[in-house]
């Protein structure tokens, strides 16, 4: 079913040319570890998308930034700087070769 609408507005036009990939390591694997995390990962404008996944990292921040400085800070005092964070890797992005949902096909019964 149809989730909503929105606009898809380029980041570039805001001045935000840096894309990354920012894998998280929780040090705290309670709940209460999780919701400081989120809580906090969540009221900034840098990230765009969060992920919760499996495998070496917790999760997986899709964030952008006008420059490596901008970058630099963001990771080593807001990420780095919660007690519940373990470990960071960050991963510019080169290139997008797949934006947004692709087309499907559904049939309703």
């Amino acid at each position: 079913m149809i989730r909503g609408y929105h606009a898809d507005i380029n980041p570039k036009a805001r001045g935000m040319t840096i894309c990354v990939m920012i894998s998280v390591s929780l040090a705290k694997h309670k709940p209460d570890g999780h919701s400081a995390f989120r809580e906090t990962i969540g009221k900034g404008q840098e990230v765009v998308e969060c992920f919760m996944v499996t495998g070496n990292a917790d999760y997986i921040l899709q964030a952008w930034f006008p420059d490596i400085e901008a970058l630099r800070h963001f990771i080593t005092t807001t990420v780095q700087n919660l007690p519940e964070v373990a470990d960071t890797s960050t991963m510019l992005v080169v290139d997008t070769i797949v934006r947004g949902a692709k087309e499907q096909s559904f049939s309703i019964p």
